[in-house]
């Protein structure tokens, strides 16, 4: 974008020419996607967000882990009461 652009959506969106500039950047940054792509080879998957996101809640181990506690507490609870 020249500065006329810049200046001109600037004053569209009531905002600094700075901050124009900077979404501007941030709309033409490349973005990583979640998997690998299909043809990538085995020593670059690692650097895919699947391969070290992972959601702890959707384990069956500690889903289980957990209703085995939540039954124990309420177990406890009304034993008290």
């Amino acid at each position: 974008m020249n500065n006329d652009e810049v200046d001109a959506i600037a004053k569209d969106l009531d905002v600094k020419p700075e901050i124009v500039r900077d979404m501007e950047g941030r709309l033409s940054s490349y973005d990583a996607g979640f998997d690998a792509p299909a043809g990538d080879d085995e020593e670059n998957t690692y650097q895919s967000p699947v391969h070290f996101l992972d959601d702890a809640a959707s384990d069956p181990a500690t889903q289980l882990e957990d209703s085995n506690f939540e039954g124990r507490l309420n177990a406890s609870l009304t034993a008290c009461a």
